[in-house]
């Protein structure tokens, strides 16, 4: 595993050439969010991928969403969904 400058395992979107350059599982999370028809709640999230749905699963997969959201990946709206960027 390859961190970027400064420390970073998953780069700002500006500073990455594609989502390639994602660790695998928050590659899967960004094409989750891309594939759904609008924002998604973390839950949904995790009944598309598979993941348990208990509170502790959906708030680690919520927190890497936060991250994606963070560095320009996604966009979070204001009720909590998560949508692409563009």
């Amino acid at each position: 595993m390859e961190f970027l400058s400064g420390g970073r395992l998953i780069p700002f979107r500006h500073e990455a050439d594609n989502a390639g350059d994602l660790p695998a599982d928050y590659q899967a999370l960004l094409a989750a969010v891309d594939a759904a028809d609008g924002p998604v709640i973390c839950k949904a999230i995790c009944e598309q991928l598979g993941l348990p749905v208990a509170s502790g699963q959906v708030e680690g997969v919520r927190a890497k969403l936060k991250r994606l959201a963070e560095r320009g990946w996604l966009r979070k709206t204001p009720s909590g969904a998560f949508a692409p960027s563009s």
